[in-house]
């Protein structure tokens, strides 16, 4: 019984412990956040308006057709 009430006051102790140092990550983690430059948004009215070219590389690709559409494989057979 002694065992039981040591055991169940480490983990009080533990929990209590864990939640602060949490708490103290979260802060750090806020003002790590607030050094951080400003992400920017892009939207659909951005996207309506920009100009510019369209770079792609390599060569168009064909479509496939049944001629060239790869044959099933042959059925295996069982030697028992």
């Amino acid at each position: 019984m002694r065992t039981l009430c040591v055991l169940i006051c480490l983990a009080v102790t533990a929990s209590v412990s864990t939640a602060q140092s949490l708490a103290e990550i979260a802060e750090k983690e806020k003002e790590r956040r607030r050094k951080l430059p400003a992400s920017k948004v892009i939207r659909d009215q951005d996207l309506a308006t920009a100009q510019g070219n369209v770079s792609v590389t390599g060569s168009e690709a064909e479509p496939e057709s049944i001629d060239t559409a790869p044959t099933p494989a042959a059925p295996v057979r069982r030697i028992l």
